[in-house]
């Protein structure tokens, strides 16, 4: 399921009780909040085969989640500490 990197390999099984696993491992508190970003991002990742950069990400959850959470501000806020490793 992981690779070297520890990344996910395979989409397929991952889950929210996974992120939170990720998160507590690595001194992070999510929330709710977080956990809609990360399935937006993940629907991007399963889209185009790559994790969106900022400019791609806020549109893609402005598309999804509304425009306030689409905005840099609100996302660099969620994102703090937040790494690849828990999106795919």
């Amino acid at each position: 399921m992981t690779q070297n990197t520890d990344y996910l390999s395979d989409l397929a099984p991952w889950s929210e009780d996974q992120a939170q696993r990720i998160a507590v491992a690595e001194g992070v508190s999510i929330d709710i909040a977080h956990i809609e970003i990360l399935l937006v991002a993940r629907s991007f990742f399963s889209t185009y085969g790559f994790s969106p950069s900022m400019r791609p990400l806020c549109k893609s959850v402005t598309e999804h989640l509304g425009v306030e959470k689409g905005r840099s501000l609100y996302l660099d806020r969620k994102s703090t500490r937040l790494n690849s490793s828990h999106l795919v």
